[in-house]
């Protein structure tokens, strides 16, 4: 799609036939499985792709909806993805699943600046390590405490652990620095500051399989 923007290409607006014999039982909103199926689709109209994407880049802009989700990406990031195939996310957005809860937390930027002897302010990147791996343990142990409304809930947090670690205030974070929001200055400080976490959040979820045993669905 992204290429099709670029290129100024035609983009064809597509759904299944929906009076097609198999769409009530095997309809389950994964367009390219239908596809490969090769059942029907309907072209509802073609569009010029930049048109769309400037559409929802409005939209999102002015009305902070709807969002937007790459799935391929998406799917070829997820570390269950020789498991499960995601195609939604959660009614809220911030997650993608293909099934289960949402069992996340956040850590506040903010609270990682620190001052200098010489009177200026960096981020400490050696206590947001140390407090990623105290977020990473703390929510898995919710795993095992929280209860579910159903059962496929219950199955899907305890075969596949998932969890979630988030960040708020790196707009703060940037005005704290005096770095404007997008520049250059503000993506490498963006950049590091997630990479580590990235890196930090993959090993101490190792330690922790070391530790306690690994995932049912976990596949080295």
């Amino acid at each position: 799609f992204m290429k099709a923007v670029k290129n100024n290409k035609d983009w064809n607006l597509i759904f299944p036939d929906t009076e097609h014999p198999k769409y009530d039982k095997e309809w389950n909103g994964d367009i390219e499985e239908w596809v490969d199926k090769g059942y029907k689709v309907i072209i509802h109209k073609t569009i010029k792709a930049k048109d769309l994407w400037d559409t929802i880049s409005y939209a999102t802009y002015t009305r902070n909806e709807p969002g937007v989700i790459f799935l391929d990406l998406f799917n070829k990031l997820n570390p269950l993805s020789y498991n499960e195939k995601i195609f939604a996310t959660n009614p809220c957005g911030e997650i993608g699943m293909a099934t289960g809860v949402c069992n996340l937390g956040s850590m506040n930027l903010t609270r990682f600046v620190k001052k200098n002897e010489d009177n200026t302010y960096s981020f400490d990147f050696e206590e947001y390590t140390r407090v990623v791996k105290i977020a990473i343990r703390f929510l898995d142990n919710i795993n095992d405490i929280s209860r579910t409304p159903l059962e496929e809930y219950s199955k899907s947090t305890q075969e596949k652990r998932r969890i979630g670690l988030g960040n708020m205030g790196i707009g703060s974070l940037l005005l704290m620095f005096g770095i404007r929001y997008g520049s250059e200055e503000s993506l490498e400080l963006i950049k590091n500051i997630y990479k580590l976490k990235a890196e930090t959040e993959l090993l101490s979820s190792a330690e922790l399989g070391k530790e306690k045993g690994s995932f049912k669905l976990f596949n080295k």
